[in-house]
């Protein structure tokens, strides 16, 4: 299972190889970004903000990369912008009940990919906080002594929150 559990670690660790292995084959000076998100935790932590204040902080939300989004969850600039969503034509594929390529829980009708930020409901999250060094301080020391107790600490407080305020799979 890709969270919850002992798989979480390795299925992470495999896309990530597999995402760059992908992208050096096209050009072998590029390589996957890495994000230490904590960066942005702390600042948010420390200037006691709500996780929605990531996308004014964050480089990853500007133009260059995968851009801001507007009040319809559209990409509103970047390279994404206005891109159209998937149909699928394949009843194996994973899509929604309109037939567009989405997690089967994403009921999105709009053919225009989305990405809808930091809210559940129309409330802003503030219970997932975006991950901190301390965040992952903790884990290191309290996530209690089996391997199995710590692949469920990292895989929650450690790395969850950002699907939740950053519109889901990134």
């Amino acid at each position: 299972h890709w969270h919850e559990g002992s798989g979480f670690l390795p299925h992470h660790v495999a896309l990530t190889i597999s995402f760059d292995m992908s992208l050096r084959s096209i050009d072998p000076s590029v390589t996957l970004p890495y994000w230490d998100f904590t960066i942005e935790g702390n600042v948010l932590s420390n200037n006691g903000q709500g996780p929605s204040s990531i996308t004014t902080l964050s480089p990853v939300f500007t133009h260059d990369w995968f851009g801001a989004v507007d009040a319809f969850s559209h990409v509103k600039n970047s390279r994404w912008a206005h891109v159209s969503a998937v149909m699928a034509t394949d009843s194996d594929a994973s899509q929604n009940s309109y037939g567009i390529i989405r997690a089967p829980w994403n009921n999105a009708k709009d053919t225009e990919l989305l990405r809808h930020m930091s809210d559940v409901c129309g409330l802003e999250p503030v219970n997932k906080a975006i991950p901190t060094c301390a965040t992952h301080y903790g884990l290191l020391e309290g996530a209690g002594e089996t391997l199995g107790g710590w692949l469920l600490a990292i895989a929650g407080n450690g790395h969850g929150p950002l699907h939740v305020n950053t519109g889901g799979v990134f």
